[in-house]
């Protein structure tokens, strides 16, 4: 299972490229889905992952924890 976060740009119609990174990749793989034109985080094991959104200059960081289910 894989989940979504949601966030807006300013100008919604930037053209600058957004990326998103897991600094732990062993608890949550991040990935960018074509067909969805979306990025999905799935969870691989308990523990902690910093996301990185970037667009632009700009950047955002947001702390995720994954508890074992």
């Amino acid at each position: 299972d894989y989940f979504n976060i949601y966030y807006d740009l300013e100008p919604w119609e930037t053209t600058d490229k957004v990326t998103n990174e897991s600094d732990n990749s062993k608890v949550l793989k991040v990935e960018y889905n074509q067909v969805e034109q979306s990025w999905e985080y799935t969870p691989l094991m308990a523990g902690e992952a910093k996301i990185t959104i970037r667009c632009g200059n700009q950047s955002v960081v947001t702390k995720v924890i994954v508890e074992e289910w």
